[in-house]
């Protein structure tokens, strides 16, 4: 856990599940972080609130409600990679934070919803 507390003064932003957020908090390890890091809470674990993933960014959260007219999603082993490349592709086009993960989860919507037999699609 030192190790990656060291890791966490030295990036933007971490993108864990619900359940990978609850067990790192437990363990303190964003306590006397310089706030540099950022955390993009998934919310495809979640029990509560389905599909809303929260962004802590500075101390402030913000909800990022998942889009209403999606219905069905197809499990696909790498969606937690290819929402973080979706976000880094945003933040290298000059977006901030904030609009990078909206535009990163409307990314995963569609590649979640895309075919079942097929690992996805991106257009």
């Amino acid at each position: 856990m030192s190790a990656l507390k060291y890791f966490l003064n030295q990036i933007n932003l971490i993108t864990p599940n619900y359940n990978e957020y609850k067990a790192l908090k437990e363990n303190k390890l964003f306590e006397n972080l310089n706030n540099s890091c950022s955390v993009l809470i998934k919310g495809g674990h979640r029990e509560d609130k389905l599909g809303t993933d929260i962004l802590i960014q500075n101390g402030k959260e913000i909800s990022i409600e998942s889009n209403d007219k999606v219905s069905v999603y197809h499990p696909k082993h790498g969606s937690g990679c290819v929402l973080s490349s979706a976000i880094a592709s945003y933040l290298a086009k000059g977006e901030n934070l904030e609009n990078a993960c909206r535009n990163g989860k409307l990314y995963i919507e569609k590649f979640l919803t895309s075919n079942p037999t097929l690992l996805g699609f991106h257009s």
